[in-house]
């Protein structure tokens, strides 16, 4: 399963970023969603640090990050879940 780091986890200031990084692992490549779905290889493939930028409503809200490791030859990892929390304005 892929090790997905937060830079936090709640934002109260919706100008700063949140950054995610996704742990190395020789001959995987990783790929990641931030809407909820389940990612695949069609999915967004990660290359280095993701900054997430909140949601443009002013109320509460959540982005869920979801990123699986595929490596050629090999079954697909289990999908790793985190989950960004921005505070309402």
């Amino acid at each position: 399963t892929p090790v997905i780091t937060l830079s936090k986890t709640t934002a109260a200031n919706r100008e700063a970023g949140v950054t995610f990084t996704v742990g190395a692992v020789d001959g995987v490549t990783f790929y990641y969603t931030v809407d909820g779905s389940a990612p695949t290889a069609s999915s967004t493939e990660y290359t280095g640090a993701v900054t997430l930028t909140a949601p443009e409503n002013d109320a509460e809200a959540s982005i869920t990050i979801k990123v699986i490791g595929i490596k050629a030859g090999a079954t697909d990892s289990e999908v790793a879940t985190a989950t960004v929390t921005y505070a309402a304005l």
